[in-house]
């Protein structure tokens, strides 16, 4: 299964045809895969402080803010809940991302005339996170070295370099992300690159535009109740 997920990454067009012949367990790896460097991540912000304390919190909020009867064990576990649930995110947005783009992709390549199993296609887009996967094991490098460099005293510029070099390797992880997108429903549906890149856009265009959509029009109605 690894080797097939490797394939991807090596040869993109042959490796997405045989990940959608073999069904949704070479995506499903992939995302788990992508989980775990998530939870690494956590851990690593755990371990490094990254997360604020009370102290921090309240340092940062406006006096009156919290109410009196509040005190700071309740306070305590708030924050605590918060990590909680923050690493719960990292753990459920993976998953929660390859089941509405598969879904989405599935749905608007039939309008293109796609035809393929949805088991394919679950297997394709999850494979194709395989970039977020190694992106997130650089940002794991890059902040321990960053970590590292602040406790040895180095320069600032190191540290900035650093994070730079961070957010240019999530920028193309992103990147590659689309385009395996693009292989991997052309792989999995039957379809063109033209006609799998223009699912692409309706999805996106669909995933991004329709939420807008509907807070500008509760947005719109709310100011009409008001204004009544």
């Amino acid at each position: 299964m690894a080797g097939k997920i490797l394939d991807v990454v090596r040869a993109p067009a042959p490796g997405m045809r045989q990940v959608a012949q073999s069904g949704a367990l070479p995506g499903f790896v992939t995302v788990a895969l992508w989980i775990l460097v998530s939870l690494l991540a956590a851990g690593l912000g755990l371990l490094l402080g990254g997360f604020a304390s009370v102290d921090e919190l309240l340092e940062g909020l406006p006096p009156g803010t919290v109410p009196q009867e509040v005190d700071e064990a309740s306070l305590e576990g708030i924050v605590f809940g918060a990590q909680v649930a923050g690493i719960g995110l990292r753990a459920l947005w993976p998953l929660l991302y390859w089941a509405v783009l598969t879904l989405v992709m599935h749905l608007v390549t039939k309008l293109f005339g796609g035809a393929g199993s949805l088991s394919g296609m679950f297997g394709a887009m999850g494979a194709a996170c395989v970039p977020f996967a190694i992106s997130g094991l650089v940002q794991l490098v890059v902040t321990g070295g960053q970590a590292a460099s602040g406790s040895a005293g180095a320069p600032q510029a190191l540290i900035i370099t650093l994070g730079a070099v961070g957010a240019l390797v999530s920028v193309a992880a992103l990147i590659w992300h689309i385009a395996l997108v693009v292989i991997g429903a052309s792989a999995a549906r039957g379809l063109s690159y033209g006609g799998s890149a223009g699912s692409c856009a309706t999805s996106c265009a669909a995933v991004i535009g329709i939420p807008l959509l509907l807070l500008f029009l509760i947005g719109g109605v709310l100011t009409l109740l008001g204004g009544g």
